[in-house]
């Protein structure tokens, strides 16, 4: 199992140059750093989101975090409708405001409106939750790949087995694609399709993805970052390709941020 917590996260404040679009050199950013003593459940994050409304919020092995600037709220799964236990693997915020809770023992919650609502457990841990505009639900689970719901109630239909899947997001053309153990998978008509070496993609694990403003896919692997351009994968640049990725971020200067596991931050 791919583990991706930290023991700790940065938050970064921008001055009032930003808001003028300026670029700042590195050593004018402000870090600090959050953990247990300032109010998180656990020094383990495995995900963090902001949702619509600004708040920031934190999933780890104890409970999820909601941040509001000066402190944290801490919600349990006594709280939360539909969790199983308090391990948490990952968050999904929505373009309607809503988010969705996913954790170790396949329990998923949906929070919208102030409301949690419960969905049918999955059948393992939960890496990542999507939900598309046509109303699916498509998860990724930790050794038993990758499953759909055509709607909320419906039982789960396979479309990759028997490894794990960390990732999955869907392009502006419809197309999904989920980042696994074995590489990387597109899926078309739930038909699903290894991108082989010959596509410029090293063939190795496949740990995150990303969609940039501008509808570009980047893929954060064991063996660097890479971007789709005209149907093939190209290295994003050279210091990266021996970096194992396990998150990206496009900042609001359209520049990306690649968070790695043994590297810190580039």
């Amino acid at each position: 199992m791919i583990r991706l917590g930290l023991c700790f996260f940065f938050f970064v404040v921008f001055s009032s140059f930003a808001a003028e679009q300026t670029r700042l050199p590195l050593n004018d950013y402000f870090a600090e750093t959050w953990n247990t003593r300032s109010g998180l459940p656990h020094n383990s994050i495995n995900s963090v989101v902001q949702t619509n409304d600004g708040y920031i919020w934190i999933a780890t092995w104890e409970g999820l975090a909601r941040f509001n600037g000066r402190e944290f709220k801490l919600f349990t799964r006594t709280e939360i409708t539909g969790l199983p236990d308090s391990g948490l693997r990952s968050l999904a915020p929505q373009a309607d405001g809503g988010l969705y809770i996913v954790g170790a023992r396949g329990g998923i919650s949906h929070l919208y409106q102030g409301q949690w609502h419960a969905k049918p457990n999955a059948t393992a841990m939960v890496n990542h939750v999507l939900k598309t505009p046509s109303d699916e639900t498509w998860l990724a689970l930790e050794g038993q790949g990758v499953v759909y719901r055509e709607f909320d109630s419906a039982p789960d239909t396979a479309i990759l087995e028997n490894f794990s899947a960390y990732r999955l997001i869907e392009d502006k053309a419809g197309m999904i694609w989920a980042a696994t153990s074995k590489g990387l998978y597109q899926i078309n008509n739930k038909t699903a399709r290894l991108i082989t070496p010959d596509s410029g993609l090293p063939q190795s694990p496949i740990y995150t993805l990303y969609l940039t403003r501008q509808g570009e896919l980047i893929v954060g692997s064991e063996q660097g970052a890479w971007k789709q351009v005209n149907n093939r994968f190209v290295s994003i640049h050279a210091q990266l390709k021996d970096e194992a990725i396990s998150s990206i971020l496009q900042d609001d200067h359209d520049d990306l941020w690649f968070g790695t596991i043994n590297k810190g931050v580039f």
